[in-house]
Order: C-alpha cells, then structure tokens, then sequence
C-alpha cells in the first residue's frame, strides 16, 4: 500500500512538472508573440510615415506641373503675341518697299 502511494505521489510530481513546464513554453510563446506584435506595430507606423512623405511629394509634383503647365502657356502667349507683332511688323516693312 505504501509503495502505490508513493508511485502516485511520484506521478503526481510528475505531472506536476510537466505542467510547471508548458506554462513555461505557453508564457515564453506569449512573450514572443508580444514582440512580433510590437516589431508589427512599429513597421507600421514606419509605412505610414513613409506613405505620408510620398504623398506629400505627390502633391508636390502636381503643383510643379501646374505652375510648368501655367509657365509654358503664358510662353505660348508670348510666342503668339511676338508672332502677331512680327507680321505686323513685316507687312509695315512691305509697306514702305513698295
């Protein structure tokens, strides 16, 4: 009789420890995860941060290329207005040519 409750004491411990021991692996597993989650959570903050400066410079470069589009037509303009005054110009030397 002895003998029987010391082999159950003994598997007792036993398990006792084995439990001891996957609380061990399921809180290292938590741990772990914990980390992952941080390392996650600052990647994105970092894309966002980065999706925030790309946008910036979007916009940046749309309103580069309105004021180019408003630069070159005021160009077009002069260009015109110089054309019309050339020819002007010339029928007023064909003028006095003749």
């Amino acid at each position: 009789m002895m003998d029987k409750g010391k082999d159950s004491a003994d598997v007792c411990v036993l398990k006792a420890e084995q439990s001891q021991k996957m609380v061990q692996d399921v809180y290292q597993s938590i741990a772990e995860i914990a980390d992952l989650a941080m390392q996650i959570s600052t990647a994105t903050e970092e894309q966002s941060l980065v999706s925030q400066e790309i946008s910036k410079n979007i916009v940046n470069i749309s309103d580069a290329s309105q004021n180019n589009l408003q630069q070159a037509e005021s160009v077009l303009n002069s260009s015109s207005e110089i054309t019309n005054r050339t020819d002007k110009l010339q029928s007023m030397v064909l003028t006095f040519r003749e």
